[in-house]
């Protein structure tokens, strides 16, 4: 079956690129070209005429959602970036895992990719991917998670000055605000909560184990930095 979706793929290529040339060999005699559109004056024999760039469209993701919360705990504004299983419109009473997934900016598209692959080969069920990021115009991505996802204010050596330290707010947030919207707009499957996040991101996912262990069923903490703050 693969073999066979590849050599269509590379067939497809080759009657394409065929074409391309075939095109480009006819005689100007055999194929005469369409007249310019109005207003538009016809080029001179021989000068090469660039082509008119359209609008490009705007490119959006399948089966997603984008939600903005604002954090009373931490005074920050949130993206939260909601993937959707294929299945979620046809089976309006089906409920589902959900992943809520730390720096979603970066990687809720690889997961959401990854996670169709999964599912396409049976490994792993459809669920729903929460991927909590930041609002605003260009928000500088490692300074608020900096401040997020650390329990305590520290001054590694090589930052310029002490960050860190509002983990309990984040976790307030994540519990009060986050779960609950999510919750009441999707139907996801409350027992089914997994949490993820790598790096700082997994430093908290350890946080909210200890703190929460309770309020998810999973924990994912990858390659968690648990060298924050002298350890």
């Amino acid at each position: 079956m693969i073999g066979a979706t590849i050599r269509n793929r590379v067939q497809r290529t080759v009657g394409l690129v065929a074409f391309a040339i075939a095109c480009q060999a006819t005689p100007p005699a055999a194929t005469p070209c369409p007249p310019p559109p109005a207003g538009v004056e016809a080029a001179e024999p021989g000068a090469s005429t660039p082509p008119v760039a359209a609008e490009p469209n705007k490119l959006v993701i399948k089966n997603s959602e984008l939600l903005e919360l604002h954090s009373e705990q931490t005074g920050r504004d949130y993206e939260i970036i909601v993937g959707l299983p294929e299945s979620y419109a046809k089976e309006p009473e089906r409920r589902y895992p959900v992943l809520y997934l730390l720096d979603g900016q970066w990687d809720f598209n690889l997961i959401n990719a990854l996670s169709g692959g999964l599912r396409y080969d049976k490994v792993a069920p459809e669920f729903l991917i929460v991927g909590i990021s930041y609002a605003g115009v260009a928000p500088d991505y490692g300074k608020l998670r900096g401040e997020d996802y650390t329990p305590t204010r520290s001054h590694p050596s090589y930052a310029k000055e002490a960050y860190g330290g509002d983990g309990a707010k984040f976790l307030a947030f994540l519990e009060q605000n986050i779960l609950p919207s999510v919750e009441q707009r999707y139907r996801v499957d409350a027992s089914q909560r997994t949490l993820s996040g790598a790096s700082l991101g997994g430093l908290f996912t350890l946080y909210a184990l200890i703190e929460k262990p309770d309020l998810f069923q999973s924990y994912l903490a990858l390659s968690p930095a648990v060298g924050w703050d002298d350890r």
